[in-house]
């Protein structure tokens, strides 16, 4: 069976304030880094790895794509060949139906630092990427602090190149599609939720939250999806409802179901993700990395971005 390629949002930190070491400023580092002996992520030396990574950049005026390769191995030329002048080209091979090297792919509008990372099953994690990238940006602010104008002073730099209180990244969630991905589920076998009430005999005093009891609770079914169990689930979760002091209302639960390749997903009551990809790995092919842009896979992110609302900046 075919392996699916998931595509997760996620945003990136517009960077500090600091010119040198914008987020756009550092993508651009990346891309210079010469890495034919450097392994990813750039922050770190490890001595045997347990994978060996490479990292590879292209860019265009609205866009960053990207590519990393992994392998157990650091004989990289089994899978990934390179011509006398310097143009790498990954070839697609099969071995016993397994990918010879695990290939991610992501993508990153420059306007707004939101992207879309492509991974599956045993491949770079989605949360790893993320923070091996931040890791990586918070070692490119340090170089470029040391570097900072002498004359300057401690205080002054310091003040420049603090990272103190900025939000860094993470997925980036759509709770308003909660409905329509449990409408694309064809099995359920679990539900959970956290209902809230309040102990004692004033109920109707809702300000008193030290008095809130939790109740968990969990449901297995037998695979049902029909209109009344989807209905149930939606019901269930407004019961699940509290509000923060942010305003912000939260949903505590999840369902655990099936889709209809066979996937087994979880979809949070609140923390909800899309998959804006739905790749089919096979469809990967043959490609340099010198024209990522132009990669179906890659088109395809860049049609999401453009197209969704949630990729595009906030007002």
């Amino acid at each position: 069976m075919s392996v699916t390629i998931k595509g997760s949002s996620f945003y990136f930190n517009t960077g500090l304030q600091e010119k040198s070491v914008s987020i756009l400023k550092f993508f651009d580092w990346l891309k210079n880094i010469d890495n034919i002996d450097r392994d990813w992520p750039y922050y770190k030396l490890e001595k045997n790895p347990p994978f060996t990574r490479r990292l590879y950049l292209n860019d265009n005026d609205k866009h960053i794509a990207g590519l990393i390769i992994s392998s157990k191995t650091n004989i990289f030329h089994h899978f990934v060949k390179k011509d006398e002048n310097g143009k790498v080209t990954i070839e697609a091979k099969p071995v016993d139906g397994n990918p010879p090297v695990e290939i991610n792919f992501f993508c990153v509008r420059k306007d707004s630092m939101k992207g879309i990372y492509s991974h599956y099953m045993s491949s770079y994690a989605f949360n790893l990427f993320l923070s091996e990238l931040w890791s990586t940006y918070l070692e490119f602010v340090k170089q470029k602090k040391a570097e900072a104008d002498q004359s300057s002073t401690t205080e002054d730099v310091n003040k420049r190149f603090t990272i103190r209180g900025i939000k860094n990244y993470g997925p980036l969630f759509t709770p308003g599609e909660f409905e329509d991905l449990i409408g694309k589920l064809q099995t359920i076998s679990e539900v959970r939720a956290t209902t809230y009430e309040l102990e004692g005999a004033d109920k109707e005093n809702s300000s008193l939250s030290n008095n809130l009891k939790s109740v968990h609770q969990v449901f297995r079914l037998e695979g049902q999806s029909d209109n009344a169990i989807f209905n149930w689930i939606k019901s269930l979760r407004n019961k699940t409802a509290r509000g923060l002091k942010s305003g912000k209302t939260v949903y505590s639960g999840s369902v655990v179901g099936t889709t209809n390749d066979d996937q087994e997903i979880t979809i949070n009551f609140t923390d909800t993700m899309d998959d804006y990809l739905g790749f089919d790995y096979d469809d990967l092919g043959t490609f340099d990395t010198e024209n990522l842009l132009s990669h179906n896979l890659v088109k395809e992110m860049i049609k999401q971005m453009d197209e969704k609302i949630v990729f595009k900046p906030a007002n």
